[in-house]
């Protein structure tokens, strides 16, 4: 069955000037946002960590400064910035804080537990208070750093560096009543850095990670566990040396990504896939502007790669256009150095980047910013050059001039991630274009004359 398509046509105040004059930077220019109040946290803060309820809330978790660096959770209600549950909610002072929510729709945070020897544990928030997820500190020893992610049958895994077997990786999943070793305990050959979990399309655990037996250096190694055990992907330490920062995602056919700060590439920003027989660079090596650290890497609502990195001068967020990475917006958008960057996306498609504002060399409060494009901004108008019919469709649309003299020289259409979909130059009074085939969301229709550019948003549901 065919989805209905609404047009809400919004009309852009025309502007008798040259096209470059209109945009800070070209048509697929983004304005960074704060949403809500920046630095919103009430004191300093560390190990951000965002995430998007069921319901499009987004949520932030991270160590409280005001509370000791216990883990405290806040989410924005659509005006302000408001703590879940209590703030300062763990036993103690944590570090490595992720938050995850379940399939259910219950918000899940993992940490290292100071309170309990450095182990891992987990709490999720009950509808009135933050509850431990079986017991506090259950890995056998320390836990460093700490990785959440859920299988498709809504299972809490938690991945870590396992000082109780060599530093090597340790996987452990909670069954209902208590925490399991998934596979063997320190089933890596040697000692692991920065470690990522991640669940394929099929429910199959990965883990990425820097491996530190590749002699002479540590480089990159991923292994999933088939049920069984735990097997290598491809080949073992597969990238360039001293990898670090390294986030795993999946895209929707179930390929592997891996971002890492690239020591052999200055420090930049690489990104590989494997392909089902080899691990591959993703566009190309080192393609960040300078030494980039607090690297997350997650696909958009489209599947789209996206990574956002702290460099000098602030945070940046880039996504792969299929054969080259690009600035979403402009580089460094947010005020300033800025700390323990995690991305998340909208159930709408908006990226949205959790971080910490840097004060000379103080940390600040938690800071979160989307960007919206410039057209999402424009206000209501009835009055309207052009006209568009039919409206609501499910197949076409036809966009038509009510001016004799305006004629549409150029058409642009994009989705709501700036990404253009269709460019055509009819030079002529109407148009009709065929949309079937695009999927739900916001889009925005960008007409030019010889002397405006109109910009209309399209919502198709």
């Amino acid at each position: 069955m065919k989805k209905i398509i609404y047009f809400f046509i919004i009309l852009f105040p025309a502007i008798a000037v040259s096209q470059t004059n209109l945009f800070k930077h070209d048509l697929l220019d983004y304005m960074w946002k704060y949403v809500g109040n920046s630095g919103f946290s009430e004191g300093g803060a560390a190990y951000t960590s965002i995430a998007f309820s069921p319901s499009g809330e987004p949520f932030v978790a991270f160590a409280d400064g005001e509370y000791s660096q216990k883990s405290t959770v806040m989410k924005f209600n659509g005006t302000n910035w408001v703590t879940v549950g209590d703030a300062g909610f763990s036993p103690g002072r944590t570090t490595y804080v992720d938050l995850v929510f379940s399939p259910s729709g219950q918000p899940f945070v993992a940490f290292q537990d100071w309170a309990n020897s450095l182990k891992a544990t987990v709490m999720k928030f009950d509808g009135s208070s933050w509850v431990y997820v079986g017991t506090a500190g259950f890995s056998t020893g320390e836990a460093a750093p700490t990785s959440l992610a859920f299988s498709p049958s809504g299972e809490p895994f938690v991945a870590y560096a396992d000082r109780d077997n060599s530093g090597k990786a340790t996987v452990m999943k909670f069954n209902g009543n208590t925490w399991l070793v998934v596979g063997n305990s320190g089933f890596s050959t040697n000692y692991a850095i920065d470690i990522s979990l991640a669940f394929d399309p099929s429910g199959d655990p990965y883990v990425a990670y820097g491996d530190c037996g590749i002699i002479p250096y540590s480089k990159l190694t991923v292994m999933k566990f088939d049920g069984n055990t735990w097997d290598t992907v491809g080949i073992a330490g597969f990238s360039t040396i001293f990898p670090s920062w390294i986030s795993l995602a999946f895209n929707s056919s179930g390929e592997p990504y891996v971002a890492f700060f690239d020591n052999q590439n200055s420090g930049k920003v690489t990104v590989m896939k494997f392909d089902g027989a080899n691990w591959q660079i993703v566009g190309n090596p080192g393609f960040s502007e300078g030494t980039s650290h607090y690297i997350d890497l997650a696909f958009s609502t489209s599947a789209v790669p996206y990574v956002v990195y702290n460099s000098y001068g602030g945070s940046s967020v880039m996504r792969f256009n299929g054969s080259n990475w690009e600035y979403v917006g402009y580089s460094g958008f947010s005020e300033g150095d800025a700390v323990y960057t995690s991305i998340a996306f909208s159930p709408s498609g908006e990226p949205f980047v959790a971080f910490v504002g840097m004060i000379s060399f103080y940390e600040s409060g938690v800071s979160v910013m989307t960007y919206d494009s410039v057209y999402l901004g424009i206000p209501n108008s009835h009055n309207s050059i052009f006209s568009t019919y039919p409206n609501p469709t499910s197949t076409s649309f036809t966009i038509k001039s009510n001016d004799i003299n305006a004629i549409i020289l150029n058409l642009d259409l994009f989705d709501i991630q700036g990404m253009k979909l269709l460019s055509i130059t009819p030079k002529a009074n109407q148009i009709t274009i065929d949309i079937e085939n695009y999927p739900a969301g916001i889009y925005f229709l960008v007409v030019r004359t010889d002397s405006t550019n109109i910009i209309y948003r399209v919502d198709k549901i």
